[in-house]
């Protein structure tokens, strides 16, 4: 019985509780997941809520990077389909011990941070179609974006292209300075902060884009770029 109850005070001990606050960087979808493990990694619960709140002052996503509000429905208006989700986490609060503990933390994880300029992206290229109601033209950007800052690479390159944006601040609609400076340079992160640079140009002129003629303008024009 001693060792029953040991056992038992031992996986309470080791109990964990998370609340991650998650997006989609492909179609701006938040996401709510709750999850409950022992031996801190043995998953024994998992629920994933999809929603477009921000959830208040306690939520996991206090501690997620802005991004606007948008509607991801959007995302099957242009492209014809529902999105195959992929989620990158950004706040969390984990609880750790049950009966013996009940330690807790908030912070965040990079994932999200790293995919801001996508996230920056998508949001405005909802808005210009929002605007123009040019599905054609807007798809055809959506494929550009998606090909100039794909939501799976996890090279070297793109980690440090991206790592200015993990302890970045800002919520205006800027770069952070160190991007720029390694865009200067020669190497295979430096062409990875190129195309950060032109997805932020390109973000300004759907920002202002209401016409089609603008979209095709800005569509061919970063097109060039890219090539």
């Amino acid at each position: 019985m001693c060792l029953v109850t040991l056992a038992l005070l031992f996986a309470a001990s080791t109990y964990s509780e998370s609340w991650i606050s998650a997006i989609c960087p492909r179609c701006l979808q938040h996401a709510y997941i709750h999850q409950k493990s022992l031996l801190y990694v043995i998953p024994i619960y998992r629920n994933t809520t999809l929603s477009q709140s921000h959830g208040g002052l306690m939520s996991s996503a206090t501690f997620s990077p802005r991004i606007p509000q948008v509607n991801p429905g959007t995302y099957e208006e242009i492209l014809g389909g529902p999105c195959d989700h992929v989620f990158k986490h950004g706040g969390f609060g984990v609880t750790q011990g049950f009966i013996i503990g009940g330690l807790h933390a908030d912070g965040r994880e990079e994932h999200w941070s790293r995919v801001t300029p996508r996230l920056r992206a998508i949001g405005a290229l909802y808005g210009a179609y929002g605007r123009t109601g040019d599905r054609e033209t807007i798809a055809a950007i959506y494929e550009l974006i998606d090909s100039a800052f794909p939501v799976d690479d996890e090279s070297d390159a793109y980690r440090e292209a991206t790592a200015p944006f993990v302890l970045w601040e800002s919520d205006e609609e800027t770069l952070p300075p160190k991007v720029v400076d390694l865009a200067a340079q020669d190497s295979r992160a430096g062409r990875w902060a190129r195309r950060i640079l032109d997805l932020d140009w390109l973000t300004t002129q759907l920002h202002s884009a209401a016409t089609r003629e603008d979209l095709v303008v800005a569509r061919t024009d970063f097109a060039f770029k890219r090539n």
